[in-house]
């Protein structure tokens, strides 16, 4: 019976106040919304990733070389230690044909870094493409895309660029695909098509590439497996591997590099003795043509010889026969005279006769002579014939030869100087830090929930705490009395003390379960979600963790019963009758302004009593004060954090980084060349150009060691280079220029690597070879990290002429499209190695911004309330403790409004000095903040603004004013009779 009355009373408790209930409630609530939610975001987020991650199974790590990666690459790599599995793909850069819009198109993965089909299937045919799946607003499955490759500087318009990767350009669309190498929304990476920046990337079956060597070796180690990405551990074993691994191939470059040149100097030196071979057998050719002509020649001197020795027999034989002839004449005129004319006709016929043989024989002769000549002459003329064609196939060959011959030579020159030039390749081994858009950045984004979990919650759990405190022991004075009803009762002092014990426990598990339950499901995604717009992540994976909800319910239910019970315990020590008669009020005492009669007695009755009553509630006035300190500066700095953000963007690109591209020239231009991009700087767009050396350097620094990129510029006339950067030293505002021992580093980077003014810092170049650079000033800079040097600075670091190879460009009209526009049509030109723009990382900053005021707009939501509780929660108290005393002021006389002031003056006044407490405490704590809380290669203005103040002490007085129309109506309807008999 006794129990069923104790339990009776500890619910009349409860129901009897259900303000202080509520109030208790509430403040659990709060402190462990901010403290469980902020704790398990940032494991939720990893924890997101990691199961993406694994689905997919991403690399651990990446192997590539801009000579592509051959058999030797490959034996060298099997090679690793540790090595799980390895798998070799193809990419290549690519442009949708007619626009600008680069993709990276990928050969379909086998085992590691696999896709997540969104909405599809993966490509099972040579015709087939997935896409991004950010392209669902461009295409639709079975749309057909088509692709431009980037052609051979020798290709012809009309045939295919020997240099074509991809066998075909047109493909069927047959889904859409998340990347888990590319979990960036934006920025996605470098390339040398399109505007420079890639926009996009496919996926295609790996035979559609013909290539002789592969582009990407991924690879997964076996003491990795089942490891937290996100741990050191792994971090540790990741770099050794890397280390591993570039140790490998250490003397790769060279080697492969050496084997090019034996192999392309054996074509250079027999295509020599190809030209030489063709100008021996020109020459053999023109020595038989001579041969041939002078054997004609002779040939001809022969013949006319002969016909000449013919003809002067055949004269010979003619007279010969003119002579018999003659001699026959005589003979037949002497016939008649003759002793015997009988005999002598006979012999005259028989000379006759001989004369006609010898005329026969003469003229047969002569026939086959001739006939003998006009043989040789015709074979001669053959002959003729045959030299002539030889000396005109000569000819055609020669003249061949010696139009081809000196451009081969030509080529032959440009082939060896370019051999004599040409550099070993590079290797780049990358984590998935390096190798991953948007793995550090969502993992620093996570790390940045984590950093908050340690500071807001600490403010807000303590305050709540402190409240719930003065809460409690409100609580139990007010039981006094009824605690000695039950002693007098036969209760024993644990029945007495199980009511605070129990109420403490109910309101503030409650609240410890609220508080909980939205930490553990609605922070984190609202969180998420503001993140979500930079990343691929499409859902947050909400885990249950058992260590925070004990924590938290841990903290909220010692914070508010261990008080009461301490009290209660200290209370229950004194004698029942002691009890039962209600405890005196403080006694009031002389205070020090007193003494200070100028001042006292200047002051009005009631700022006297105001005053009295501040020090005389010594324990209330500090609870006041800190309660009130701590939510002004929780929104002291949530406000100083969202404008510490606003506007470093176009602060940075307006006034510091002027330029709007970094255009980088391929070596040994030629003339050609050269005119072509001095003309499209000379268009009419472009308002200005510089010429500068522009490099890119690294250095492993930050929390997490990881690798910083570094843009280096080396301004050809420092005049010109100061109307493109903006050097000055941010707390100074003094103007710097550039010296001649040393190099201006922006403001993180020089936080980073710890340095400053007068330190020497090492850098590594592309070619991993370190240099020691002098820190001669620090400049101001929000996003990226940059080095300036003049000429003679970098060749005293370098050891080498910072000779230019780039512009800076500054455009006339700087909106994105046009930025776009004029970053293609320089990748366009032959001359143009890369185009990189200066406002790049300014989308990526501008999710971390945004992801971060969603989250700082939670905390100053989760502030505000916290203010509105403790400010009614001391109010309340304050009049609850006082209610004797305002309704006898009441009953003097005073008029309502001036009840209300009477109390509410001391809270205005406490308020004002929490909040000027509360601006020292945001002021330094914002200021931690800001240096812990932006990425590696951001940071974030760390000033306050005049702003962040007003508003902060704005809210908090606009609560304080709110609140006291609802005490002035509490107030208002106060029973006066039973006020003042509650003391009998």
């Amino acid at each position: 019976m006794h129990k069923k009355k104790l339990w009776k009373d500890i619910r009349r408790s409860v129901t009897g106040s259900w303000g202080r209930f509520f109030s208790i409630l509430s403040l659990m609530a709060l402190g462990t919304f901010a403290f469980v939610g902020l704790k398990v975001t940032g494991p939720d987020m990893r924890a997101t990733a990691e199961n993406f991650y694994d689905q997919t199974n991403l690399a651990d790590m990446t192997l590539t070389s801009t000579w592509g990666l051959d058999d030797s690459d490959q034996d060298l790599l099997a090679k690793a230690d540790k090595l799980d599995e390895v798998e070799y793909g193809y990419l290549e850069d690519v442009t949708v044909k007619d626009t600008d819009t680069s993709m990276r198109i990928f050969s379909a993965p086998e085992d590691l870094s696999q896709y997540e089909v969104v909405k599809g299937n993966m490509p099972q045919n040579k015709n087939e493409i997935v896409l991004d799946y950010q392209q669902q607003g461009n295409y639709k499955i079975g749309d057909e895309i088509k692709l431009s490759q980037e052609e051979s500087e020798d290709s012809d318009d009309n045939e295919e660029s020997a240099q074509d990767i991809l066998d075909r350009t047109s493909y069927k669309v047959v889904g859409f695909v998340k990347s888990s190498e590319i979990t960036e929304t934006s920025n996605i990476g470098q390339t040398t098509v399109g505007t420079g920046q890639l926009d996009s990337y496919g996926v295609v079956p790996e035979e559609n590439f013909d290539s002789d060597v592969y582009m990407i070796a991924r690879m997964d180690f076996s003491d990795t497996q089942n490891l937290n990405a996100y741990s050191d551990n792994y971090d540790r074993l990741i770099r050794k591997h890397q280390k591993s691994v570039e140790e490998l191939f250490a003397d790769q470059d060279e080697k492969r590099l050496n084997d090019v040149k034996e192999d392309q100097q054996k074509e250079i030196d027999d295509g020599w003795d190809e030209i030489n071979d063709t100008k021996q057998e020109l020459a053999d050719a023109q020595s038989q043509l001579e041969d041939a002509k002078d054997q004609i020649q002779d040939a001809q001197a022969e013949i006319d010889d002969n016909q000449a020795e013919l003809d002067e027999e055949v004269t010979q034989a003619q007279s010969q026969i003119d002579d018999s002839q003659q001699q026959l004449e005589q003979g037949r005129s002497s016939v008649a005279t003759a002793q015997n004319p009988a005999v002598a006709e006979e012999e005259l016929r028989n000379k006759e006769a001989e004369l006609t043989q010898a005329k026969n024989n003469l003229a047969n002769e002569q026939a086959q002579g001739q006939q003998q000549l006009d043989q040789a002459q015709e074979e001669l003329a053959d002959q003729q014939e045959e030299y002539e064609e030889n000396k005109a196939d000569y000819e055609d060959q020669k003249q061949e030869a010696d139009e081809e011959i000196p451009d081969k030579e030509q080529d032959l020159r440009d082939a060896q100087d370019e051999l004599d030039d040409l550099e070993a390749p590079d290797y780049t081994f990358e984590d998935r830090k390096d190798g991953n858009p948007g793995y550090k950045q969502y993992l620093e984004n996570s790390q940045r929930v984590d950093i908050l979990s340690n500071i807001f919650p600490v403010f807000l759990f303590a305050i709540a705490v402190l409240v719930s405190l003065t809460t409690m022991t409100r609580f139990v004075d007010e039981e006094r009395i009824n605690s000695g009803t039950l002693k007098a009762l036969g209760y024993s002092n644990w029945d007495v003390k199980k009511k605070f014990v129990v109420y403490g426990i109910i309101s503030s598990a409650l609240g410890a379960l609220i508080g909980t339950a939205l930490g553990h499901t609605l922070l984190p995604t609202v969180i998420f979600e503001a993140y979500a717009a930079s990343s691929t992540f499409d859902q947050v994976t909400l885990n249950f963790s058992p260590f925070y909800t004990f924590i938290g319910f841990g903290i909220a239910i010692i914070c508010t019963t261990l008080p009461a019970y301490l009290v209660a315990n200290r209370e229950l020590k004194e004698k029942t009758a002691q009890l039962l008669v209600a405890k005196p009020p403080k006694k009031g005492s002389r205070i020090l302004l007193e003494r200070i009669t100028p001042i006292w007695n200047r002051m009005s009755f009631t700022y006297k009593v105001t005053a009295r009553n501040l020090f005389r509630y010594k324990k209330r006035m500090f609870m006041t004060i800190f309660g009130v300190a701590g939510c002004a500066a929780l929104l002291v700095t949530g406000f100083g954090i969202r404008d510490s953000l606003t506007g470093i963007v176009d602060h940075q690109f307006d006034d510091l980084v002027k330029y709007d591209l970094i255009v980088s020239k391929t070596d040994d231009l030629s003339d050609d060349e050269q005119e072509q991009l001095d003309e499209k700087l000379d268009q009419s767009d472009i308002s200005n150009d510089t010429d500068v050396h522009y490099e890119e350097l690294n250095v492993r620094a930050g929390e997490n060691n990881d690798t910083q990129d570094i843009t280096m510029l080396v301004p050809d006339d420092e005049r010109a280079f100061d109307q493109d950067v903006e050097m000055v030293n941010r707390q100074s505002q003094k103007q710097l220029s550039l010296p001649d021992d040393g190099a201006i580093f922006s403001e993180k980077l020089a936080d980073l690597l710890g340095a400053e003014k007068g330190d020497t810092v090492s850098l590594d170049d592309e070619d991993g070879q370190s240099h020691s650079v002098k820190v001669a000033g620090v400049t101001e800079m929000y996003m990226g990290h940059y080095i300036y040097m003049n000429q003679e600075a970098y060749q005293n670091s370098f050891d080498s002429a910072g000779d230019p190879n780039g512009y800076l460009v500054t455009l006339n009209n700087t909106t994105q499209d046009n930025i776009d526009e004029q970053s293609s049509s320089f990748m366009d030109l032959d001359g143009v190695q890369g185009v990189v723009q200066s406002s790049a990382i300014s989308e990526q900053i501008d999710n971390v911004i945004d992801g971060l005021n969603n989250v700082i707009l939670v905390l100053i939501t989760c502030a505000t309330l916290l203010a509105l509780v403790v400010i009614y929660n001391l109010t309340n108290i304050n009049v609850s403790e006082r209610i004797r005393e305002l309704s006898t002021i009441k009953v003097l006389g005073f008029y309502d409004r001036e009840v209300t002031m009477y109390i509410y003056r001391e809270t205005i006044l406490l308020s004002i000095l929490g909040i000027l407490a509360g601006y020292v405490v945001g002021y330094y704590l914002h200021g931690f903040i800001m240096q812990t809380l932006p990425p590696d290669d951001a940071m974030f203005s760390p000033g306050l603004q005049l702003s962040n103040f007003i508003l902060s002490a704005g809210i908090t007085l606009l609560i304080t004013f709110i609140l006291m129309f609802v005490i002035h109506r509490k107030l208002k309807n106060i029973d006066m009779l039973e006020a003042l008999q509650s003391a009998d």
